[in-house]
C-alpha cells in the first residue's frame, strides 16, 4: 500500500472573534488522508509584510479550531494549517486575506 502526505485541509480557512491579541480559526479535515490517519494538523503565522512562516501550534487530529494569542494589535497576520500524518506534513490552507487584531470601539 502506498502511503502520501495528506492533502490540504478543506477551507475555507475561517478567521473569527478578533480582538486585539488574539482570533478564532477552523477549519475542516483534509479529503484525502494519504492512506495513514491524520495525527495531527501545524498551524503557522507570518506577519502579512514577511514572507517566513512562524510555528504558532500542533493540534491533535481530532481538532479543527484553535486561538492564537500574543498576536499584536494592528498588524495585519496571514495563517495557515497543514494536516500531518506517518509521512509527513500535506499542503497547507491558507487565509486569502490578512488578519488585523484590534480593540473592539464599542459603546461603554
Amino acid at each position: 500500500m502506498f502511503i502520501d502526505k495528506p492533502s490540504a485541509p478543506v477551507g475555507p480557512l475561517n478567521v473569527s472573534n478578533v480582538t486585539a491579541t488574539s482570533a478564532d480559526l477552523e477549519w475542516k479535515p483534509p479529503t484525502t488522508d494519504g492512506g495513514a490517519p491524520i495525527t495531527g494538523y501545524l498551524i503557522e503565522s507570518r506577519p502579512a509584510t514577511r514572507s517566513t512562516w512562524s510555528k504558532v501550534a500542533n493540534v491533535d487530529a481530532g481538532t479543527t479550531r484553535y486561538s492564537p494569542r500574543d498576536l499584536r494589535e494592528g498588524t495585519d497576520y496571514l495563517f495557515r494549517v497543514s494536516a500531518i500524518n506517518e509521512e509527513g506534513q500535506g499542503l497547507p490552507l491558507e487565509t486569502t486575506e490578512p488578519v488585523t487584531p484590534q480593540r473592539k470601539i464599542g459603546k461603554d
